[in-house]
């Protein structure tokens, strides 16, 4: 996973503010170039209000926070100062100017800060973050309020046995040879000796194609893949989760949640959501 180009939305929060310090810890590893993006969302005029009034709000908004881009910038220039920084406003959505971004900035990561909730506050904390991972088609890196702007060490992957997981793995070995990180693929599992040749058999497979000393193999349980995730990230360490973000049918939108927006509201670490496409490589199928 070749990353050049690191957006970070900013809506100039204490928790985008970590997500900004993580941003650049990973650019300068990476050698890779930050772009600093504020979307302003401005709601339909009212009827009753002349639409010059809202221009005139618009321009006074995009100024100011246009300064505050620039100040962010040059502040963190003087931290990073092999980091190039751009800086971009949009009028829209945060999740669609991510992707108008990506789009424009070829081999692109997003890095945003979320703060996990419950209840009416889930509704609107972390709501931003999980728009923009169930809605990019490039990498996107959510940091909780919690975290800290160190590079991930230990990395697990949530798989579920898919070929295309192989894919990701790959991608998360490349990045993690950047950090010197050691990498766990792990399945939550519901009973041990069955799950157990399950995963040897896929290990088998994905030794095939990878080969890196710090790859790992690992059954996790609990009463759910929440539950079963937590657990293993508490009792190894892990300091990043990478969620494999599949495309589903209607039917699965329908009745099953997206475990990557759950994550995002509840994870206490960072999550790397990673996306697929619906379509497996050519050649390849299911383990099942």
């Amino acid at each position: 996973m070749e990353i050049k180009n690191i957006i970070v939305p900013l809506d100039f929060s204490e928790n985008a503010e970590k997500a900004c310090m993580y941003a650049y810890t990973m650019a300068a590893k990476l050698n890779a170039n930050i772009i600093l993006l504020n979307a302003i969302f401005i709601p339909p005029a009212s009827p009753d209000s002349p639409s010059y009034i809202l221009q005139e709000e618009t321009e006074v908004l995009r100024n100011a926070n246009s300064e505050k881009l620039k100040a962010q910038a040059e502040r963190y220039k003087t931290i990073f100062p092999t980091v190039k920084s751009y800086t971009q406003i949009s009028i829209t959505t945060v999740a669609h100017a991510c992707k108008e971004v990506a789009e424009k900035y070829s081999n692109s990561m997003i890095v945003m800060g979320t703060q996990g909730a419950s209840g009416i506050k889930k509704a609107l904390l972390g709501s931003n973050t999980a728009d923009v991972a169930e809605n990019s088609n490039v990498p996107v890196l959510a940091i909780p309020g919690s975290a800290n702007a160190t590079l991930p060490l230990r990395i697990m992957i949530a798989s579920d046995y898919f070929d295309q997981d192989i894919t990701v793995t790959e991608k998360v070995i490349d990045l993690a040879k950047k950090f010197d990180a050691i990498v766990y693929f792990v399945h939550i599992a519901e009973g041990e000796d069955f799950e157990k040749e399950i995963l040897e058999m896929f290990e088998k497979k994905i030794r095939e194609k990878i080969n890196y000393q710090g790859l790992h193999f690992d059954l996790a349980f609990g009463k759910n893949v929440l539950d079963g995730i937590e657990s293993y990230v508490n009792n190894n360490n892990i300091d990043l989760v990478v969620s494999i973000k599949r495309k589903r049918n209607l039917f699965q939108r329908f009745f099953s949640k997206s475990i990557t927006k759950e994550m995002l509201f509840h994870t206490k670490i960072p999550v790397l959501s990673i996306p697929m496409p619906d379509k497996k490589p050519a050649n390849e199928s299911d383990l099942f």
